[in-house]
Parts: structure tokens; sequence; C-alpha cells
């Protein structure tokens, strides 16, 4: 009976106070790789706060460390509100970036991107699959990229701003 309710009490304790890691991730703005700069700790009274003070001073060195070799947090990582898809020849050949979709009230929206578009050029870098399209430095919040567009043969060019990411579900 001790051990049921001392499992209790521990399933209890688990549910009501959980876990979680305070952390940042940044994003290399050239080689779109990404880094978690996080810390953990815990402890009771003094060991507990020595802990916690060295775990953060740790995540810190990390973000600083990130930066100095070109990262910047994700938020800052601006976007223009489209999901893109590569399409292939008849060889299976990576052939066209086409646009899939264009989040309603994004920068893209507003500029006049449309499903069903051809991303031809990125600031003035051909694009023929996303690799392209991704291997360009990503702007930041705040940026311009311009697109030149194949819309049913007719060549357009967008000038877009970016925003940040969570601008987009709001």
């Amino acid at each position: 009976m001790k051990k049921m309710i001392l499992v209790m009490v521990a399933m209890v304790g688990l549910l009501i106070n959980g876990c979680a890691t305070p952390s940042q991730i940044l994003v290399n703005l050239y080689t779109g790789q990404a880094v978690r700069c996080a810390h953990t700790a815990w402890g009771w009274g003094l060991a507990g706060a020595v802990a916690i003070s060295t775990a953060y001073a740790s995540q810190n060195e990390c973000i600083k460390s990130a930066k100095q070799m070109g990262y910047i947090e994700i938020e800052k990582v601006g976007v223009i509100g489209i999901k893109t898809h590569d399409r292939r020849d008849s060889s299976n050949l990576l052939k066209e970036v086409i646009v899939l979709a264009v989040t309603p009230g994004s920068p893209a929206n507003k500029a006049g991107i449309k499903v069903g578009d051809k991303i031809i050029e990125r600031d003035g870098t051909p694009i023929k699959c996303l690799g392209d399209y991704f291997s360009l430095p990503y702007p930041n919040v705040g940026d311009s990229i311009q697109l030149e567009i194949d819309r049913n043969g007719e060549i357009l060019i967008f000038n877009v701003g970016t925003i940040a990411a969570s601008a987009l579900s709001k």
C-alpha cells in the first residue's frame, strides 16, 4: 500500500511540476544552418542558485559565440509568406520552383504573388530548385527581396518586404 501511495504521489508531482528548458534558436543567414543554445539546471538552495546562474552564463556565451559566427535569432529571419515546391521535368531533373500557397495578408500576398507562379530569379540569381533559392542569404526582418516570376509566360518582377514568421499567424 505504501508503494502504491508513493507511486501516485510521484505521478502527481510529475504532472504538476513538468519540465522546460529555456533556449534560443539561431540561424546562419548564409548557410541556413540552425543551432540551439539552451540551459538546464536544477538544485535546491545555494547549490541550485549556483547551478542556474552557471547555466544562464553558458547559454549567453553560446548565443554570443553563434552571433560572432554569423548567426541571428530565428525571430529576426524575414519571411514573405509563400510555400513552394520543386517541379521536375520528364527526366526527373529539377526544373523550376512553383508557388504552392500564399499566406493571406502576407507580404507576398500584398505584392500580388499567386499560387502557380514560377520563381525564375531571387535577387538576380537564377532559381531552378529550392536549393538555389535557399542557398542565398536569408533576409532579416524588414529587408526586401526581389523575385522574378513567370506567370503563364509573362515575366513579372516583385519587390517583397519580409516580416517575422510569428507575424504570419496573427
